[in-house]
């Protein structure tokens, strides 16, 4: 729609070029620059995804890890008499965690004069070329249940 004034020549067709003499649009060099520009933005979201989803495989990993020492740990305290001093080593299978993950149980004396044990549970995973991860939890029971009084 033709308005006088508002183009530089008072015609009723709008004109190819800009007042500067100018072609409108984008030159390649623009293209060029907004390209680059949206790949790096591309790129660095991709890799803060992948961040994240190492992150959530860890936790996963390291969720699993506590609940398996949480039942071993509940398991030796619900017997009520510690087991004999010494550790044992055992291959956990589960979805969630490598297939190189070990527990290892450890009873040892921890104070003799209260006569209490030291138990200690430890999961491990990783390795070959990983970084080994751990859980471990702790806890003191006595040797032998005290009689009632």
């Amino acid at each position: 729609m033709w308005m006088p004034g508002k183009y530089s020549k008072q015609t009723k067709e709008q004109p190819r070029y800009r007042t500067s003499g100018r072609r409108c649009g984008l030159t390649l060099v623009e293209v060029l620059i907004a390209v680059v520009i949206l790949g790096i933005g591309i790129v660095c979201s991709a890799q803060c995804l992948m961040a994240g989803f190492f992150l959530t495989r860890t936790a996963t990993q390291t969720g699993t890890a506590t609940l398996y020492a949480q039942a071993a740990l509940e398991d030796i305290l619900s017997l009520g008499t510690p087991p004999a001093n010494g550790a044992v080593t055992t291959t956990i299978t589960d979805q969630n965690m490598p297939t190189n993950t070990k527990q290892t149980v450890t009873v040892a004396d921890y104070l003799t004069a209260l006569n209490l044990k030291l138990i200690t549970v430890d999961v491990s995973w990783g390795g070959a070329n990983k970084k080994i991860r751990h859980v471990i939890l702790q806890s003191v029971m006595p040797n032998r249940i005290l009689p009632n009084t």
